[in-house]
């Protein structure tokens, strides 16, 4: 067999790229020159081994977003045998953590793969590189900036008490099942803005799953023991989940594990956690102060205007009923039907978010709360008692991925 390199006379058998290399004639026979690639299979010849194509096809060279993780596209082909190993650098950095999803994502082009970066603020140098079995590799880089939001800076402690009560020991037939994952779940929640909106927080949950019991002695000194130390710049916080319930007066009280009642069905005032132990707790602090109930107002109560006479106390107040009504529990999600929308709303789409600024402020949470209700629950609304300025607070801020 004879071996000819390309020649002009000889130049339709090469391909553009130069693949085929040469043509060739065996034994000068009749059928003339053909191309090297028709004789591959039938004389073992080796393959052309070629490098892999990459191209990064989103985002665009020199975006700019203000997210801490972007979605990465990138159009990976082995050409001559398949991708072995990807891999990405973010400012010469390697990500060992990156993985592309299995799904396709265009129906056209099995070779585009998604990859979630995370983005250092400022200037990002992504780089990927494919190598295929051949051990030939390819790279293609862009440049992503991050922008830095406009979010507040972290100022004054957060002091929150959350109490969540299930199981009522002297009120037979009135327990509750996720009062106690209320309590607990927003104290999660809460923990996440050390450090995002608060210099620190400091959490005291008391709950059936909790080591000091929710009654009412633990949780009246809790008020005064720990509210005290807040100063002016900081907040103070208080979740109730579990029975509220009205007495004379138009007055309110939370039943705490130990709650009892006489023959005549009156509460025993000093076994539940009564409206004026909250309002006195706060009234001599200067900092803000913010109360979530969780609870319902089976009596007739008129919320707003118990919560009204708070007014002076510059309590932002933000409950899960209204008059008359009683808060459901939703079985599926494990919460309150109130709390499980606040969680949905500070979940990972931070869909209480309306105006897109990554905060979350107390009005925009009581909105996303009341459109949640009313697709789990037709007999529950949320009320909130804003004192001046309290439209403003920011209940929220979205934690970096």
């Amino acid at each position: 067999m004879k071996w000819f390199p390309n020649s002009v006379e000889k130049s339709d058998y090469s391909s553009p790229n130069g693949d085929t290399i040469a043509a060739v004639s065996l034994n000068n026979t009749k059928y003339g020159w053909k191309p090297l690639t028709d004789y591959r299979s039938k004389y073992k010849l080796n393959k052309i081994k070629k490098t892999p194509n990459i191209e990064i096809v989103a985002p665009q060279d020199k975006h700019s977003t203000e997210k801490a993780s972007i979605k990465f596209f990138a159009k990976i082909d082995g050409v001559t045998s398949p991708i072995k190993e990807v891999k990405i650098y973010v400012n010469d950095k390697q990500n060992n953590n990156l993985k592309a999803t299995n799904r396709i994502l265009d129906p056209f082009d099995k070779n585009i793969q998604e990859f979630y970066i995370p983005l250092h603020h400022k200037k990002n140098i992504i780089r990927v590189s494919a190598t295929n079995e051949d051990n030939l590799t390819s790279f293609d880089t862009i440049t992503v900036y991050r922008e830095m939001l406009n979010l507040p800076k972290p100022e004054g402690i957060l002091y929150l008490i959350t109490v969540g009560v299930n199981k009522l020991e002297h009120l037979k037939g009135n327990d509750l099942d996720y009062a106690a994952n209320d309590a607990i779940d927003f104290a999660r929640l809460m923990k996440a803005m050390k450090g995002k909106l608060y210099r620190d927080v400091k959490v005291f949950t008391y709950s059936d799953q909790s080591k000091e019991m929710p009654t009412s002695n633990i949780i009246v000194n809790a008020l005064y023991k720990y509210l005290k130390h807040a100063k002016k710049e900081d907040t103070v916080m208080i979740f109730l989940a579990g029975h509220g319930k009205s007495i004379s007066d138009n007055q309110y009280i939370f039943l705490t594990q130990d709650a009892r009642q006489y023959d005549t069905n009156d509460y025993m005032m000093s076994t539940v956690l009564k409206w004026s132990d909250i309002n006195d707790a706060l009234k001599n602090l200067s900092c803000r102060k913010v109360m979530i109930l969780d609870t319902c107002y089976t009596g007739g109560i008129d919320i707003r205007e118990l919560l009204t006479k708070s007014f002076n106390n510059n309590i932002i107040i933000f409950t899960s009923t209204r008059k008359g009504q009683k808060a459901a529990e939703c079985k599926q999600f494990q919460n309150g039907c109130f709390t499980h929308a606040i969680k949905k709303g500070l979940g990972k789409d931070l869909s209480a978010d309306l105006n897109k600024d990554k905060i979350v402020k107390i009005t925009e949470m009581e909105v996303h709360v009341s459109s949640e209700l009313a697709k789990l629950t037709s007999t529950q609304q949320p009320d909130i008692i804003l004192p001046a300025g309290g439209s403003g607070f920011i209940l929220y801020v979205q934690p970096e991925n």
